[in-house]
């Protein structure tokens, strides 16, 4: 009897330890309802995330639709529904957050600003010159003022419509993300420390600030101007959604999942549809928008859903068209895209292109549009935005470059141009010391033929400065 009891826990073991990794991780997990927690699992970074690529550009479209979506239709109720497309904006806000902290970026905090800009400012300081210049007449131009906090990205943090909405006006959200970037490595440090009961107090505070600030400020009669800035254009507010995102991936990274994803994304999907037609028809009906924070609160439990349900499927390796090299190429040029759509059609508009004759005629020309928008999307990513990205990375960054100048201004190994700037900035303290023996040096005779080389040594630096400069590929 004891040896039969034996046998069968042998060939249990022996079936564990043959079975796939995915039927282990499953057996581990802690079933609640349809999510999974797997509490011996640390994830992050390890594993591609396409299907969330790949939703990206289904989020651009939505705010294409937003902007030029009315030029092709006839239909007030269209007009409408197009008109909430601008929740495809609370999309990227979480999804930046939730990819940011999987992906667990460079620690430097300067490296990492410096990344964050490469990825943002070149392709955006191109279409807001664009706007400034080529369609100058068709879009609304700021002051000086206004252009400059445009130019550097600032335009978000002053209430007033011709500076945030001036220029290519789709670029006050990436004033915005410019923030989400500075507040990051902060935030980082701070999330990656919280377990489970502190990620529910953190969601549950920060959705009690999103729900009350903006029903106590409709309290108090704050002005329309100044609630619409407040609520969809001021940084700090919208800094609540890319914090949510943050959550989330912290979650998920503690082996939170969902036990039908598939089943999970359809059914979010379906109830955003809803509240999308329930909100049409008010609007359609009574003639009076919602007020956009409470709009992007009542779709953020489902896209919060549809990340969790893509992250899942993508760390389970399920197959999908959402990862397929098309989609994959779309969502990466989904910035492009967002930035180039409404600059594309007001110059494009000029040639009489997208004359709106209504009906089917019009919503071709709809489609027409967009596949030329996603084309120069497309191209601009690859021959453009790229390369121009891949470039400046390679460059050290101002944080770093005052660094290196200052505790190491003539190190041999600064690369690029650099170096010849140390040199050349160092070559007056160099010679002074030399005629007049300050510093300290060091004789020693070199080969046979007798003669000794002088030597410069520095002092040691000390602290944080004792690290070897780091390099570029960071």
């Amino acid at each position: 009897m004891l040896s039969d009891q034996i046998r069968a826990r042998a060939g249990t073991a022996a079936n564990l330890s043959s079975a796939a990794p995915s039927e282990l991780a499953r057996s581990s997990n802690r079933l609640a309802g349809p999510v999974e927690i797997d509490r011996h699992t640390q994830l992050g970074g390890t594993s591609r995330l396409d299907r969330l690529t790949g939703l990206r550009v289904f989020a651009a479209l939505a705010v294409v639709l937003v902007h030029v979506g009315y030029h092709f239709t006839n239909s007030n109720t269209v007009d409408v529904a197009e008109a909430y497309g601008y929740t495809g904006v609370t999309f990227f806000y979480l999804l930046s957050g939730f990819v940011l902290t999987w992906s667990r970026p460079h620690p430097r905090p300067g490296r990492f600003w410096w990344s964050r800009f490469a990825r943002i400012w070149p392709l955006t300081l191109l279409w807001t010159l664009f706007a400034f210049t080529v369609i100058a007449a068709q879009e609304r131009i700021p002051g000086t003022l206004g252009q400059v906090a445009n130019v550097l990205l600032l335009q978000a943090w002053w209430p007033k419509g011709s500076w945030y909405f001036g220029g290519n006006g789709v670029s006050w959200s990436l004033s915005c993300e410019m923030f989400f970037y500075l507040t990051f490595p902060l935030l980082i440090l701070l999330v990656r420390r919280l377990g489970w009961r502190g990620l529910g107090v953190t969601a549950a505070g920060v959705v009690a600030v999103q729900v009350a600030t903006p029903i106590v400020a409709a309290l108090l009669g704050m002005p329309g101007n100044i609630y619409f800035w407040l609520f969809f254009i001021f940084p700090p507010y919208r800094l609540l959604e890319f914090i949510l995102g943050m959550l989330l991936a912290r979650a998920v990274t503690l082996g939170l999942t969902l036990r039908w994803p598939r089943a999970t994304s359809m059914a979010a999907l379906a109830a955003m549809g809803g509240v999308a037609f329930a909100f049409t028809e008010y609007t359609a009906t009574t003639g009076r928008y919602l007020d956009r924070p409470f709009v992007a609160l009542a779709v953020i439990p489902g896209l919060l859903l549809l990340l969790l349900a893509a992250a899942t499927q993508d760390l389970r390796q399920v197959r999908s068209w959402l990862r397929s090299g098309i989609l994959v190429a779309l969502g990466e040029s989904s910035f492009a895209l967002y930035l180039l759509h409404k600059p594309l059609y007001l110059f494009t508009s000029r040639f009489g292109w997208w004359d709106n004759s209504g009906h089917l005629l019009a919503t071709g020309r709809l489609v027409l549009f967009i596949g030329l928008a996603l084309a120069t999307a497309v191209a601009i990513h690859f021959c453009l935005e790229r390369p121009l990205d891949r470039a400046l990375r390679r460059l050290p960054g101002p944080i770093q470059l005052c660094s290196r100048l200052r505790t190491s201004p003539t190190h041999p190994t600064m690369p690029g141009t650099w170096p010849h700037l140390g040199v050349v900035a160092a070559a007056p303290a160099t010679a002074l010391r030399t005629r007049t023996g300050r510093g300290r040096f060091s004789r020693r005779s070199e080969g046979t033929n007798g003669r000794s080389e002088m030597r410069s040594r520095p002092e040691p630096p000390r602290g944080r400065d004792a690290r070897p400069p780091p390099g570029l590929a960071g």
